[in-house]
């Protein structure tokens, strides 16, 4: 009954004090409202537009290399491997025909290591458009192909005919490489990828040439097992591709403002209130209020439990709105996550908010006064507004370099709450530009990390508070002078004398 009737003074406190300032309490609670409405305002002025029927692609042809690599002055060379059997010297020749002019001449390799150190030290190799690598061995000159045939194309890392929007880091769609390790974009809008080529557009398997080599390295094998019977079938037959269609789809452009900018709206809704946290329990230590309870017997985990209580109903009040205002569909465009589960997005905003206020807590914890993260302030917790924003920044160096890192690479950066949220939102954006909903993955899913933050922060704050009472310099003097203290008789000599005071904690 003690702990009951303690922790109720101590919300009744923490009532009195936001009651004196009432209007800094709703600024807290209307302020996330506030930045979800930036949202909807870009959700009614956004456009979309509907595709009702079915997007199909015409076919085209890859019997020869595309515009410009097919010019003559290219003068290309084609790479074979091993370069000790004849039958691969034959099929690469074969190639070359089938290719035209663009292909002056073709080289051997003993090994694919032999090839590699060319690329790596001869400046000639950049002329080198593609080398056909066979996975067999052949003892001797004259042995066929096998009647199984395994052969892997190799062509440059960074692709030659890009468009030139597409060569800049800035863009999602960036065609720096072959993306060999993803089968979809990282970010993805509604409809067909590149919906105005006809050839796929990024990655080049066309324009740079790989579906060319791809088939002209198929159709020499075929010559090399019985060149009469493949000439009479290759005669007849015309090999072409066409792009898969596409069933009806809208097309959101709004998908983008929720991948990139949901994550900043989000920190900077609470910022203020992680600003107030931070003052609110400053103040208190700088005024010895804490300390002074500590004497008449308080729990320091008491304390805490308190403050976290009062905030965490505040910001439950605004993530319950900012999740309506976020899942209900306010004008004819839709809602701002139309596909979204509002009860996982309301679990993750509220996890989110207490991993916010875990994060405030143990900011405050390693100041007494004016000091906060990286300025100096005449009132408590003055600085920490930018604590929460400085958190935030790592996301944004991860961002662009997201399906580059590891899992492990991704869970650490996680263990910071705002770049853990951050991931969470751009989950969000991307199952949303996928037409589905995202789904809870256990602690493999960067969100629920945020579930872990949140008790961390509670380590630090418990620890590093009591073990630090923080003692300004020149508070005792300042004590020995006030108005209530009796100076010290002059003439005297002191038959007892208590010098420099002090209290330890265990």
């Amino acid at each position: 009954m003690a702990i009951a009737r303690q922790f109720g003074l101590l919300l009744w406190k923490n009532y009195l004090q936001q009651k004196r300032q009432i209007l800094v309490t709703l600024v807290e609670i209307a302020l996330p409202l506030l930045f979800a409405g930036i949202l909807i305002v870009l959700r009614q002025r956004v456009p979309f537009k509907d595709y009702p029927n079915a997007t199909l692609y015409q076919s085209f042809s890859v019997d020869g290399l595309p515009n410009p690599l097919d010019q003559f002055y290219h003068h290309y060379q084609l790479a074979y491997v091993p370069g000790n059997a004849s039958v691969v010297r034959r099929v690469a020749e074969d190639v070359q025909r089938s290719l035209g002019p663009a292909i002056s001449s073709v080289r051997g390799f003993e090994t694919e290591e032999q090839f590699e150190d060319f690329v790596r030290k001869d400046p000639l190799s950049r002329k080198v458009l593609a080398a056909v690598v066979f996975e067999h061995s052949f003892t001797h000159d004259d042995e066929s192909l096998p009647q199984q045939v395994s052969y892997h194309l190799r062509f440059t890392f960074s692709p030659r005919n890009a468009p030139a929007k597409e060569k800049s880091e800035l863009n999602i769609n960036n065609d720096f490489d072959w993306h060999t390790l993803n089968l979809f974009p990282l970010f993805q809008l509604p409809g067909p990828r590149e919906q105005y080529d006809l050839q796929g557009g990024t990655p080049g398997y066309f324009r740079e040439g790989f579906l060319a080599v791809q088939h002209a390295v198929n159709r020499a094998i075929m010559r090399s097992y019985n060149s009469t019977g493949a000439a009479w079938l290759l005669s007849r037959t015309r090999v072409v591709l066409r792009r898969f269609p596409f069933p009806p789809f809208i097309y959101d452009v709004f998908i983008l403002a929720i991948q990139n900018q949901l994550p900043l709206l989000l920190v900077l809704s609470l910022t203020y209130t992680s600003l107030n946290i931070v003052r609110a329990v400053v103040q208190e230590k700088e005024r010895k209020l804490k300390e002074y309870m500590r004497m008449m017997g308080l729990s320091n985990w008491l304390h805490w439990m308190a403050w976290f209580l009062m905030f965490f109903l505040f910001l439950s009040i605004s993530m319950f709105f900012v999740t309506l205002l976020f899942c209900i569909k306010v004008s004819p465009n839709g809602a701002v996550l139309t596909y979204s589960d509002p009860t996982l997005v309301l679990v993750f905003l509220l996890v989110f908010a207490v991993a916010t206020i875990n994060f405030s807590f143990m900011i405050s914890a390693f100041f007494s006064r004016g000091v906060c993260v990286c300025l100096k302030s005449q009132r408590g917790g003055g600085g920490g507004r930018l604590h929460l924003l400085l958190s935030y920044l790592p996301y944004l160096f991860l961002w662009p370099r997201y399906d580059l890192l590891s899992h492990a690479q991704k869970v650490s950066a996680c263990l910071i709450s705002n770049v853990a949220m951050a991931m969470g939102a751009q989950l969000l954006g991307m199952f949303e530009g996928k037409g589905g909903c995202v789904e809870p993955r256990g602690v493999r899913s960067p969100p629920a990390l945020l579930l872990l933050d949140a008790p961390a922060y509670c380590h630090p704050t418990g620890a590093v508070a009591p073990a630090w009472p923080w003692r300004r310099k020149g508070d005792v003097e300042k004590a020995l002078k006030g108005e209530f203290i009796e100076e010290e008789p002059a003439g005297l000599v002191s038959g007892v004398k208590i010098n420099t005071p002090d209290k330890a904690r265990s």
